[in-house]
């Protein structure tokens, strides 16, 4: 893809665009957020197996890369 007239371009992802010059400017977090009330029933990450997880059209491993970054596997979740 070739973009034409245009000096900059800010895209989300992992920088997989070969056909462009890129350049890292930030570092993007996640962080797993939910509703107050079930908040009383997560003390450890674990405590997430058995709750749906929502995920983000276009970021669908977020949810493994934030478990792998806490040393835990998707394998061991139901959903």
């Amino acid at each position: 893809m070739l973009l034409n007239n245009v000096d900059v371009d800010l895209r989300i992802g992992y920088g997989d665009w070969p056909e462009l010059q890129i350049a890292k400017i930030l570092q993007e977090t996640t962080v797993p957020i939910c509703v107050e009330a079930k908040l009383l029933f997560f003390n450890h990450l674990t405590d997430l197996m058995d709750s749906p997880l929502v995920y983000t059209l276009g970021h669908e491993d977020n949810w493994s890369r934030f478990f792998s970054a806490n040393k835990l596997s998707m394998d061991s979740f139901s959903n």
